[in-house]
This record gives C-alpha cells, structure tokens and sequence, in this order.
C-alpha cells in the first residue's frame, strides 16, 4: 500500500492485482495489466500521483518494471 505525496491517491498491490483509488473524488481509477506480468513485488506513486511504478518477477526470475501515466 502507498499513498501520493499529496495524499489525494492510493495504490495496493498483492501478487497478481494492483487497484488506484482517487481518494479526493472517492473513485477507483482504471488500470490495464498485462496477463504476461509476473508476480507483483512492489509499487510506488510519483510525487504528484500522476505516474505509477510496480515491479514484477517471472517465475525464470526476470524483472519486469512497468509505468502507467493515472492523468
């Protein structure tokens, strides 16, 4: 779990899922995830809440990182 430096979003990871959440409008924000991601081991949010980082492992132990742009 990790909040925006700005405390206006929220994001959560287990394994296989991640959710954002708009916490001043109260609204989950939509994110595409590729099935071909490995496992989830980590996230965090830009200082503004704008970008979105998560790495991910493969079970051959390669590392995914992926951005996502939440404006």
């Amino acid at each position: 779990v990790v909040f925006s430096a700005d405390g206006r979003r929220l994001a959560a990871a287990d394994a296989q899922h991640i959710r954002v959440w708009d916490l001043a409008e109260g609204v989950p924000i939509p994110l595409t995830v590729r099935r071909d991601i490995g496992m989830f081991n980590g996230i965090d949010l830009s200082a503004d809440g704008r970008i979105l980082v998560a790495s991910a492992v493969h079970h051959n132990a390669s590392i995914d990182i992926v951005l996502w742009d939440l404006v």
